[in-house]
């Protein structure tokens, strides 16, 4: 049975707005301190993994009981303007598949500003 392309995305979208109200349920604000710690990851990477923002969280950040949580708060800073589609690369934590690489939209620039040199 092939299914079509809306019932995928449906069940896409159903399977992250779960995932995002059981870790909210389950630690109160989970979310946006999930939000708020891919910002500051994004503001020191220039292009990245989602795991490597959750290798980086520390034993003291809560795991949500769903990890599909993580596709909300991945979903939010697209919207935020935080992280934007970069390609591929292979993922540890799910045995080398390739996973989305992030490229980050708030990463300072090496060079702030540039500087004329007179010869």
């Amino acid at each position: 049975m092939e299914v079509s392309q809306a019932a995928a995305e449906h069940r896409r979208d159903t399977g992250i707005s779960n995932g995002a109200a059981a870790a909210d349920s389950a630690i109160s604000g989970w979310s946006e301190a999930a939000l708020e710690r891919v910002i500051n990851y994004a503001q020191t990477h220039e292009s990245f993994l989602m795991e490597e923002v959750r290798a980086d969280l520390g034993e003291e950040f809560p795991l949500p009981p769903d990890a599909r949580a993580w596709g909300g708060v991945t979903r939010r800073a697209i919207k935020d303007g935080v992280i934007a589609k970069d390609g591929y690369a292979p993922a540890r934590s799910s045995n080398l598949s390739p996973k989305q690489v992030w490229k980050s939209l708030v990463f300072p620039s090496p060079r702030p500003f540039s500087r004329l040199v007179s010869r």
